[in-house]
């Protein structure tokens, strides 16, 4: 059994890898980001995907400073999680790792270009099956 590794750009070949737990495979893949555009005022979008192991769905939006955000991501499959990420690239929010699980309430401290990143956690990849999600982004 081979195992590909995906780092900085190339691939790895590990002939030496069989029976390494799939924990350790590749690090998902990043997706090109989709730009979500943010009513101006109050308001809310929804945007509806699917997630498959060894991927990353990539969303963008643009915010100022001072803003009350609340993000939910919801599912009928209990593996999808996203990561929040501020404008300077550093996350804000895990909801995997978060009290309030898949969801998010804060205000941003920074304007700027934001990041939400859905995926599996590796954990839980085994089933090769896409995960369907809709993710809610509402300001207030």
């Amino acid at each position: 059994m081979r195992i590909l590794f995906h780092f900085m750009g190339g691939l790895i070949t590990c002939a030496l890898c069989a029976g390494v737990p799939s924990a350790l495979a590749a690090p998902p893949l990043p997706a090109p980001a989709m730009k979500l555009t943010v009513p101006a005022g109050s308001g809310e979008v929804h945007e509806d995907g699917r997630v498959s192991p060894q991927e990353i769905r990539r969303y963008r939006f643009d915010l100022k400073s001072g803003r009350e955000l609340h993000l939910r991501l919801l599912s009928s499959d209990t593996r999808p999680v996203f990561q929040l990420l501020g404008p300077d690239g550093v996350p804000i929010y895990d909801s995997h790792s978060g009290a309030s699980g898949p969801e998010y309430d804060g205000l941003t401290d920074a304007s700027g270009t934001y990041e939400i990143r859905v995926f599996l956690l590796r954990a839980q990849t085994a089933q090769s099956a896409p995960a369907p999600f809709t993710l809610s982004l509402m300001l207030d």
